[in-house]
This record gives C-alpha cells, structure tokens and sequence, in this order.
C-alpha cells in the first residue's frame, strides 16, 4: 500500500515487461516479431529504494536458448495472453488440471526450491532449509557474479543495489577458494626458485668465495 492509499500487485503485470530490437527500439508486437527482439528489460513499479520504474535489460542468450531471458520472458507473455491476462494483470499464471487459472506464487517457488534441496541434500536441517526462497535467486545471482570477477558496481547496477549491502552475500565458495589459489601463484613460484636456490647455496658461495657462508647477515639481495 503506497502513502496516499493506493494499493499495488506484488508481482510482475503483463505490461511491465518489456522488449526491443536491436536498434534498441520498442517491440509494440513481440509475440508477431518475436525473432527481432534483441533485449527483454522486466520494469520495477514500486522498490525498497525508490527507483520506482526501474527497467533491468537483458540481451539475448543464443549459445544456451533454454537459458535465454528473452525467449523465456515471450512465453511467459504468451502463456498469460493465451489465457487472457490483461496488461494489469499478473504474468506468472497458468491452468491447473481442472482448467482453472492460478497465479505462480513466492511461496510457491520457495516450496519448490526446498524440495529440490531437499532431494539433493538429504541430510539438511530445517534450520538450513528456512534460508532458501525466492530470494535465494538473487542472492545466488551476487554470488556467481563476484565468482566471475566481476566489481561491485557492476553487481550493484545488475541487481539493484544502491549501497554495499550485497556484499554480504558473497560466500567462500569453491571458485573463489580456487582464485585465491591464482592469485598467489606467481607469489608460490618464486618462493619455489628461492627455495631451490638455498639448497644450493653452500655451493655457489664455496665458488664465489665473495661471502662467509657462516654468516647469517645476508643482505635479502644476496
């Protein structure tokens, strides 16, 4: 409920998503063009942080299709159309068995998510479980994104995020673990020569005859 009284959908309308082409101009016919829509851009009516309207564009994934936001976003506006949603209508709908239009809730993402878990982690608490939800997504979204290198602008514009809240749900995962591994790598290389050249030591200073190899005042040089 807005301040002056007005009441708004929780959800994404038929209306609030968007398509253009690659000259970036409005798709008015996506479902008649759909080969010429480049970009889908889902728009934020009401947000936490005021940028009400906000339009998030995401381009065309060819190399994976079954991924791809563009082609999914079409049959999501299809599927609602074909079952009579308006502009101001909910996009997320479909028919049960008995041909009754229902709404894909939240809670029924987050019921599908545990499951899902749950099947593949048997052993987790229910305590665990609690934390997985719809927000999971965009929580997992910061994750792979900082695992890709990418800055913090980039996670904040992407995802919304005015300040620097997100960086607490960036984890220690397993690529991240392997990063610092490639970070330290030419740092663990040199070690690696020094540590060669000490075994040899007493043998290059017996030719050289330039230090007493007794002497534990070796410049870091030498």
């Amino acid at each position: 409920v807005l301040p002056n009284g007005v009441k708004v959908k929780r959800a994404f309308c038929v209306k609030n998503i968007h398509f253009r082409d690659k000259m970036k101009a409005r798709m008015r016919l996506p479902l008649i063009h759909e080969d010429e829509c480049e970009e889908v851009g889902p728009e934020y009516e009401v947000q936490k942080n005021r940028r009400n309207g906000q339009i998030i564009w995401f381009r065309r994934e060819r190399r994976y299709p079954e991924y791809c936001p563009v082609i999914l976003s079409l049959r999501l506006v299809w599927r609602a159309e074909t079952l009579g949603q308006k502009g101001d209508d909910p996009l997320c709908v479909y028919r049960d068995k008995d041909g009754v239009c229902q709404y894909l809730t939240g809670r029924d993402v987050t019921e599908y998510f545990r499951f899902v878990v749950k099947l593949t982690m048997p052993n987790i608490s229910a305590k665990e479980l609690k934390l997985i939800s719809t927000h999971s997504i965009r929580v997992t979204a910061c994750v792979l994104l900082a695992e890709a290198g990418k800055d913090g602008w980039y996670i904040k514009l992407r995802l919304r995020w005015m300040s620097d809240c997100y960086e607490i749900y960036i984890r220690n995962t397993s690529r991240i673990a392997l990063m610092h591994n490639d970070a330290m790598n030419e740092a663990n290389r040199r070690l690696s020569e020094m540590a060669v050249t000490l075994v040899n030591l007493p043998a290059v200073l017996e030719e050289s005859g330039v230090l007493d190899r007794v002497s534990y005042e070796i410049e870091d040089d030498d």
